[in-house]
């Protein structure tokens, strides 16, 4: 079942659960590449999307930007 609410100003705000605030397509690469792996799962968090192992993040979709979670000791040679 869907709802929204009528704003003063006429504008509509749908509920939180049809809004997208990060880019579902990314979030569907992630869903397809991820559904070989029983143990990973999804969760809505940061106004996106986190893709968890276990109970530590490993990547995640935030508006257009797809987030990484990478060993310290890699940072500079991944970001050159």
């Amino acid at each position: 079942m869907s709802s929204a609410l009528l704003l003063a100003d006429q504008s509509w705000v749908r509920s939180r659960e049809e809004k997208t605030a990060y880019d579902e397509k990314l979030a569907d690469r992630i869903r397809r590449a991820a559904k070989e792996h029983p143990a990973i799962r999804e969760k809505k968090m940061f106004g996106g999307v986190a893709f968890m192992a276990g109970e530590h993040m490993f990547c995640g979709v935030q508006k257009n930007n797809l987030l990484v979670r990478v060993p310290p000791d890699q940072h500079e040679s991944l970001l050159a």
